[in-house]
């Protein structure tokens, strides 16, 4: 796995992007749990560490990385939403409204994430 061998947290970053970009999800996971360990205060890095986990099913440590984005960045939609997603798919969709309901104000309308947001509010209990 080359981003075990890469000189920056940059490198390490672009190699996640682009594993998850062509579907190396296990590859991806790995390149943003190295960002963690370079930037432990970044909580972009731990809200796609939590996104690998999620798309790996590790849905427990997904939880854990994801919770460590929130804490981080309290007022960040991302770590919320991705967050919500991951319940619903462990089958836990009572707990995921409750998450997405809690990105409602935060999300900016613009993002991208917005589509996700909404494609969870629509098929999410309310």
């Amino acid at each position: 796995r080359g981003f075990r061998a890469l000189p920056s947290f940059e490198d390490a970053w672009r190699s996640g992007l682009a594993y998850m970009a062509c579907g190396r999800v296990e590859d991806a996971g790995g390149a943003f749990l190295e960002c963690t360990k370079r930037r432990p205060r970044d909580w972009r890095a731990w809200t796609e560490l939590g996104n690998a986990l999620t798309g790996l099913s590790e849905f427990a440590r997904a939880d854990s990385a994801l919770r460590v984005a929130i804490d981080l960045n309290p007022g960040a939609a991302a770590p919320r939403i991705h967050l919500a997603r991951g319940r619903a798919r462990d089958g836990r969709a009572g707990d995921a409204r409750i998450m997405l309901e809690t990105a409602r104000p935060r999300l900016d309308r613009s993002s991208a994430l917005s589509t996700d947001f909404d494609k969870l509010d629509a098929n999410l209990p309310k």
